[in-house]
């Protein structure tokens, strides 16, 4: 449809009967209106997509009512006047996950790493054949109702890289922050 107009226009019902011919300036009406809601008409404000384009890609087939979640301040954008929110998550630097949020307060509040509490204990213990407690080179066996002494207790040791993440792939997030382009 590219030499149909992009702005929209209302059709009259008397413009179109049942099968009959539409004239080309209906047809362009109608083109306008499909165009409309194929290009914006469907996605409300705070609307979030993620994509592999970059911003000026998405913004050249989307317009610049679409940013990047970046942190940036929305200040006096539709989104900014509808919810309050002054700036956007910033999903670059803190390249956090999206999840569904729990309470409708934090919606769009970042919440840092976190492991629940946890620790990792290993004990060596040897059993004294005699029931005293051992002193240089001992015969470690295990004889019932011999006494066990702890002679070390360690921590396990760290391993891991430098974050804890599952595997994923990147891609950008871009939110409409207003009904028309700016």
């Amino acid at each position: 449809m590219a030499n149909v107009p992009s702005d929209l226009q209302k059709i009259q019902i008397e413009e179109v009967g049942y099968r009959s011919a539409v004239s080309e300036a209906t047809f362009n009406k109608m083109g306008a209106s499909i165009n409309a809601i194929i290009d914006d008409g469907i996605e409300p404000i705070g609307t979030i997509i993620q994509s592999i384009l970059t911003e000026s890609q998405f913004q050249s087939i989307k317009g610049n009512k679409w940013v990047r979640m970046s942190g940036q301040s929305i200040a006096g954008s539709d989104l900014n006047s509808l919810t309050g929110i002054s700036n956007l998550p910033d999903m670059i630097t803190n390249s956090a996950f999206v999840r569904q949020a729990s309470v409708e307060g934090n919606i769009g509040v970042f919440q840092a790493d976190t492991i629940v509490s946890h620790s990792h204990t290993t004990t060596v213990s040897v059993r004294d054949l005699s029931g005293s407690a051992p002193s240089g080179d001992t015969t470690i066996c295990g004889a019932s109702g011999a006494t066990t002494n702890t002679i070390a207790s360690n921590n396990t040791g760290s391993t891991g890289g430098s974050e804890t993440r599952p595997k994923n792939y990147q891609m950008n997030f871009f939110i409409k922050i207003n009904n028309e382009n700016t």
